[in-house]
């Protein structure tokens, strides 16, 4: 929430030795008077501003440098479920780079130097029909489709102001939602992820609660840790009660 200052949570967090992953709010993509879902899901302008805030809200450091917590920021949490959904990808797609335009945009603005943080997009586990392929896998079609208009905004019929294919190839990792065990995440996602994609991944929300925690953590880990594979780890959900 760009309303808040950050710096005090971030810089806890940095003498703890713990890294952070940040979330964009929905509000500006769907709920906002100016909401990018009536602008045609171009959200240039909304996540410009709306990440011009977080960068003065404590992101940034005095000298202008990220500050050293902040690993990851995620531009939107399952937008194949949001903006508006799976049955339109050319949409979802097109939220997700033009809100990443909008990031680059506010990063310049910001003279922002040194160590840059890393973006993703957190896809459901749901399965893209309508996407150009893998449409019987979940997650896949939708980064299929996403680094295609990262690399060609064109087929989404969006012209940047920034060099996103760049900032895919440098700065982009995938990410996904789950609550499948380990075995299903290796053999329908994981083996044919390697097959087709360079970028690391990692998965936002993790937690399979149809099998024992105990066995099914330790297999995850134990994906994680292979070198052979861009998987990265996971952010467990969750280990308290929310109250949203």
């Amino acid at each position: 929430d760009p309303r808040f200052e950050h710096q005090q949570f971030l810089q806890a967090a940095n003498a703890h030795g713990l890294r952070v992953i940040a979330g964009m709010s929905n509000y500006p993509f769907r709920d906002a008077p100016n909401a990018c879902k009536k602008t045609g899901w171009n959200c240039y302008e909304q996540i410009k501003e709306q990440y011009a805030y977080n960068l003065q809200n404590g992101f940034l450091q005095e000298d202008g440098s990220y500050n050293g917590a902040l690993s990851h920021v995620i531009i939107i949490n399952e937008p194949d479920y949001k903006a508006p959904g799976l049955n339109a990808p050319m949409l979802f797609c097109k939220a997700i780079i033009s809100a990443l335009d909008g990031i680059l945009s506010a990063e310049k603005e910001a003279n922002v130097h040194g160590d840059l943080i890393k973006f993703t997009a957190t896809f459901s586990f749901g399965i893209c029909e309508a996407c150009s392929k893998y449409t019987t896998l979940p997650a896949l079609g939708q980064m299929y489709n996403l680094r295609a208009a990262m690399l060609d905004p064109s087929t989404v019929g969006y012209r940047p102001k920034n060099d996103l294919r760049a900032a895919y190839e440098s700065r982009f990792h995938h990410s996904f939602n789950v609550q499948s065990p380990a075995k299903f995440i290796q053999e329908k996602f994981l083996k044919f992820y390697a097959g087709e994609f360079q970028e690391q991944l990692f998965i936002g929300e993790y937690h399979a609660p149809t099998v024992p925690q105990s066995d099914d953590m330790a297999a995850i880990l134990n994906l994680a840790e292979d070198p052979t594979n861009k998987f990265m780890g996971i952010c467990y959900f969750e280990f308290q009660k929310s109250y949203w």
